[in-house]
């Protein structure tokens, strides 16, 4: 069952989410959640370079430009990220609204900056569901580094 932290993020998903690289958390992938035009949940998968901390409330993402993720995020705004870590799962509850004139220097990419509103935790309850671990979240392979999305995000 989840548990609402509140409407900051915690410092270990702070400390993950800033900075000008995502670092040992390159190789992992996250999740977005967007709601359709008929109301239904949209997911997209996100890179840790496409999303930035500027401080424990604001996160700024890049999304390409004509994506259904993107059109979802101007017409609605909600927008739930999905941070699964060895141990728990972190549900980031957001608004968000999108930044006129992209994100510099990464062309076809949107930005969007988004206020935390609600952050849920969800660790395994052994009372319940036994001796289980959650070990990984979606990691993805590399060839070569991401082009610097992630330092175009915290410019102020």
């Amino acid at each position: 069952m989840s548990v609402s932290l509140g409407a900051e993020l915690p410092a270990d998903l702070l400390e993950r989410l800033q900075g000008e690289s995502a670092g040992a958390w390159a190789d992992v992938a996250l999740l977005a959640t967007t709601t359709d035009r008929l109301r239904r949940p949209h997911a997209a998968m996100l890179s840790y370079d496409e999303v930035a901390a500027l401080d424990s409330k604001t996160l700024r993402l890049a999304t390409y430009e004509g994506s259904t993720t993107s059109d979802n995020l101007r017409l609605r705004g909600a927008l739930t990220l999905i941070l699964v870590v060895p141990g728990a799962v972190h549900y980031v509850k957001t608004y968000a609204r999108e930044v006129e004139g992209g994100l510099a220097g990464c062309p076809g990419l949107a930005l969007f900056e988004a206020e935390v509103e609600d952050v849920l935790v969800d660790r395994v309850d052994p009372a319940y569901e036994g001796e289980v671990e959650i070990v990984t979240g979606i990691t993805v392979r590399r060839e070569r580094p991401a082009a610097g999305t992630r330092a175009a995000l915290v410019q102020r």
